[in-house]
């Protein structure tokens, strides 16, 4: 008797948004993933339903989810209260984090020797930022937020200059990052980014 691994898991970084289908307003999940699938469901859990009234208009559009999402996050941004709603994620060394989110700062210039509190060009310094202490890093805010929320979670993280400078990325568009959480011995932990692109060619 053989068993057939199953298609999608944690592996996959499988994402699941609840939203209305654009040409007969049901409610409908959007599922996307590393693998490249993407599909509607009616409803989430076996026999995971697909909402086929779109099926085979779906293989003739491209269909862009992250304009919901990012107009989703900005109309947040806008309200009164939406300060409250924001909850930044501290890093943890060792810690791996992938996800899509809206970019809402970027300090295009980071100082990493007063950042980690270091007394600059010297070899201590040196030592303990190791390859932060040789390059130009930049500072992105990240936010990121599950359509069925009201909750926003904002990621802040050091990216390499030359990485940001050639993505062309600005504040209000929306990217795919991967980051990990990393340390310094004494200082806090911090999220570097080991991976960012534009979430239509992830």
């Amino acid at each position: 008797m053989s068993f057939q691994e199953p298609s999608h898991g944690r592996w996959c970084n499988a994402r699941t948004y609840p939203t209305r289908c654009r040409f007969c307003g049901a409610k409908v999940f959007y599922f996307s993933c590393d693998c490249g699938s993407k599909v509607f469901f009616e409803s989430l859990g076996w026999p995971w339903p697909i909402h086929d009234c779109i099926d085979e208009i779906i293989r003739q559009i491209d269909f862009k989810i992250e304009e919901e999402y990012r107009e989703r996050v900005t109309e947040r941004s806008r309200q009164k209260d939406w300060e409250g709603s924001i909850k930044a994620i501290l890093p943890i060394s060792g810690e791996f984090v992938e996800n899509i989110g809206l970019v809402r700062e970027i300090i295009p210039k980071v100082n990493v020797f007063e950042k980690f509190s270091v007394p600059s060009d010297t070899p201590f310094a040196l030592g303990l930022l190791g390859e932060l202490g040789k390059s130009n890093f930049v500072q992105i805010t990240i936010h990121v937020e599950n359509l069925a929320s009201d909750k926003i979670d904002s990621y802040t993280f050091l990216i390499a200059k030359d990485t940001w400078d050639e993505l062309g990325a600005s504040r209000g568009d929306l990217l795919s990052f991967k980051l990990v959480g990393k340390s310094i011995p004494g200082r806090a932990d911090y999220w570097f980014c080991e991976d960012i692109d534009w979430v239509s060619n992830s």
